[in-house]
Parts: C-alpha cells; structure tokens; sequence
C-alpha cells in the first residue's frame, strides 16, 4: 500500500483518501472572544490580612524575609564580574572591575 502526501490531505495509491479533507477553522470564534478575567479574583484592598501558605518542607518553594527598605543612598563604584570568557592569556579568568573605570 503505498501513500502520497496530496494537497487535500494524505491519499492511497488507490485514490481512497484516510483522513478527511482540508481541516477549516473559524474565522472569529461564533460566541465572541471570551474577555479572559472569568476566573480572576481581585486581591482585597487591605492587604495585611492575606496570608501566604507554603509547605515549609517544599523543594520548591520558600517564603523570602522582607528586604530592608533603601536607605536613599546610591551605590557608587560598585564591582561587576565582567561575564566574558577569559582570554588564553589570562589564566585568572573574569576579574572584577568598578562601574565606570573602563
């Protein structure tokens, strides 16, 4: 039984075709286009109610501490690890160097 891949579908050598024309999709969706939110919860205005529950023995997930609040100071000159691959020459690798030192 030999098959060929025709426009219309997939045919046998015999002309009987094993699977149904051209498939057809609508153009737009016949009951419109659904607007997406139908299982969206608002969270409450007040939020310090809400509690989060996460397993505390789960490989995956964690509960982060509060970061401290910015204290309104800039970080000036700080090191960045230049993140090329370290030329044949240089048998340290990546070196530190300061923002704006370049």
């Amino acid at each position: 039984m030999g098959v060929v891949c025709a426009g219309r579908g997939v045919v046998e050598d015999s002309g009987g075709g094993l699977f149904g024309g051209v498939s057809v999709g609508e153009e737009l969706p016949a009951l419109g286009f659904d607007p997406g939110d139908s299982g969206f919860i608002a969270p409450p205005a007040d939020r310090s109610s809400v509690e989060v529950a996460v397993d505390p023995n789960s490989d995956r997930l964690q509960l982060l501490e509060p970061f401290p609040a910015w204290d309104g100071e800039d970080f000036v000159a700080l090191p960045v690890l230049d993140g090329a691959a370290p030329d044949a020459g240089d048998v340290d690798g990546p070196t530190a160097t300061a923002v704006g030192t370049r």
